[in-house]
């Protein structure tokens, strides 16, 4: 959904930038249930069901996280395929497979990827998500600004203010509401 997050999300890589998502498609996406929830994701509620798509130009009526994870930062070379949930990805981050949300919580971010040599990167790696603290989260800084440590996610295209917020208001749920 995040160009390349992730991530958010997405998070510490910078993706190739030949990974390029049509904005106006969301091409490469991962399977969205009816109501906007991944396909068998059990993830945070999502509010609303419709809308313009993100990234096509218009407000969107509701916010569709799914389909901005997918259309920003699920393609292959950078945070997801649908299927595989133990694929390398960039920092360790794989937001399209199913479960996403059991593998942000407390969970070491990579830097491997990133240039070496860069004394902006932690010797001790972030958590992607630290439960009640959403600021304190990788997945909150790398697309918020903030983080010294890789590039901005995400890497590839952006997001404008209402795809922010919409994937802010997620992450907050996710911070407020671990997995049981």
């Amino acid at each position: 959904m995040l160009g390349c997050l992730a991530s958010v999300a997405l998070l510490s890589v910078a993706c190739s930038e030949a990974a390029t998502t049509d904005d106006s498609t969301g091409t490469g996406g991962a399977p969205v249930a009816a109501g906007g929830a991944p396909a068998a994701s059990g993830g945070a509620p999502v509010t609303g069901t419709g809308g313009d798509a993100p990234g096509a130009g218009g407000a969107a009526a509701a916010c569709d996280i799914p389909a901005l994870i997918s259309l920003k930062c699920g393609t292959a070379i950078c945070h997801g395929t649908a299927t595989d949930p133990t694929a390398d990805l960039p920092g360790n981050v794989n937001l399209l497979a199913p479960g996403v949300e059991s593998r942000l919580y407390n969970v070491d971010a990579k830097y491997e990827n990133i240039s070496s040599g860069n004394l902006d990167c932690p010797t001790t790696p972030e958590k992607l998500i630290v439960p009640g603290n959403l600021q304190g989260s990788l997945m909150y800084t790398k697309v918020n600004g903030g983080h010294a440590c890789g590039s901005k996610m995400p890497n590839v295209g952006t997001m404008n203010e209402e795809q922010i917020a919409c994937y802010n208001d997620w992450l907050a749920g996710l911070v407020a509401n671990p997995p049981q």
